[in-house]
């Protein structure tokens, strides 16, 4: 098994941002780029987990409040009752839609979700182990089960686009989820600070604030997706009944096309973990990118984060009222005419799809729910 510390891993990362060592990098790990070791998370979790709670001596932060009224104005999308959602329990909407009416997207289909803003044009398509296709969709159906068979995956997103504007940086994207509203309940922060070290030893570049008043996670793009693909049209992979797809970063240009062999997908996102690294690139429009995200942590059909075999939380009971989490990407970047971040961040949508469960409208479900109930300590 690849050592995890510190040293090992500064040692690593050094390497990896050296320009003389790209091609000799490459070549290590270009054996391993076949797919994820989704198993490598495991032994990470229980490390981090046993440091911060010795280091903390089990000592509790005081946590949030929760509110035991239960709001009465539900969203709309709730109106026709959850019984009537097609792909129950969970519903996909387009947050950025105009429409009156929310349309209910789809989940485990062949078609996917169209995806237009003033940045982006494509196509999202989203699976989720345990959760039903569409009635009478045998293909999508088919070809979930297909890729969720001897995995541990339980959540996939596919996004394959264009960017309609010159000079976005990699650096300015992220992805990720951000929140109006303070989490409920929030658990102590030893416990909050393992699993942002857990999932930091995954995404070293990602950006959280939990515990203030509007919570968001934001990490690199480019760091964030297994498998990153830049294509000229018409070469791009038909993602609507693929289940797999392979690296190709080269049209990225500079260090990517330098290399004598194919970068690897660990060593691009070690090396757009980097801000510095990211801000030397930009997305051009005459490509298509394709990115495919996919993980074991996140369990759609119950809301569950399985960080580890000594620590499984429910979001249902944390979540801001009402407040889903997100299928997100956006540009942040700061606002023109600052250049000392004095003047504050902006941002912009590539897309932005809400994720909704049942039980986030079920009053009993969300009274009922209890720390103890929440964590699974041990």
């Amino acid at each position: 098994m690849r050592c995890f510390c510190l040293s090992c891993r500064r040692r690593s990362d050094a390497a990896a941002a050296s320009g003389g060592d790209f091609a000799r990098s490459s070549v290590e790990e270009v054996k391993e780029d076949k797919e994820e070791e989704e198993e490598e998370v495991w032994f990470d979790a229980n490390e981090v987990f046993v440091e911060e709670k010795e280091h903390n001596g089990g000592r509790e932060a005081a946590a949030a409040p929760f509110s035991s009224s239960f709001s009465s104005s539900k969203p709309a999308l709730f109106r026709g009752g959850v019984s009537k959602w097609t792909h129950g329990p969970l519903r996909l909407e387009n947050a950025l839609s105009s429409a009156t009416i929310d349309e209910e997207l789809p989940i485990n289909d062949t078609r996917g979700i169209e995806i237009r803003t003033n940045a982006f044009a494509g196509k999202l398509l989203v699976r989720c182990r345990d959760v039903p296709s569409r009635e009478g969709d045998e293909e999508g159906n088919d070809v979930t089960k297909k890729y969720f068979a001897n995995k541990k995956r339980t959540f996939q997103t596919v996004v394959q686009g264009r960017f309609l504007q010159k000079g976005i940086k990699c650096s300015e994207v992220v992805t990720g989820h951000e929140f109006e509203s303070r989490f409920r309940r929030i658990p102590a922060r030893w416990l909050v600070s393992t699993a942002l070290k857990v999932i930091r030893k995954l995404t070293p570049g990602l950006e959280a604030n939990i515990t203030g008043n509007k919570p968001f996670i934001y990490a690199p793009l480019c760091a964030t997706a297994q498998v990153l693909r830049a294509d000229v049209p018409g070469e791009e992979p038909d993602v609507t009944t693929a289940t797999s797809f392979a690296e190709n970063t080269r049209l990225l240009g500079k260090a990517f096309d330098r290399c004598e062999s194919a970068i690897s997908s660990k060593q691009r996102k070690r090396l757009f973990n980097s801000p510095e690294f990211g801000s030397k690139y930009e997305f051009l429009p005459e490509l298509v990118y394709t990115f495919d995200f996919y993980q074991h942590i996140f369990v759609p059909s119950t809301f569950g984060l399985h960080i580890g075999p000594m620590l499984n939380v429910n979001l249902l009971g944390h979540l801001p009222e009402f407040e889903p989490p997100q299928i997100m990407a956006k540009i942040i970047r700061e606002k023109r005419g600052s250049t000392t971040g004095v003047g504050g961040k902006e941002g912009e949508y590539l897309y932005r799809i809400n994720m909704y469960h049942e039980k986030m409208f079920d009053e009993k479900f969300t009274r009922a729910s209890s720390p103890d109930v929440l964590f699974n300590i041990g």
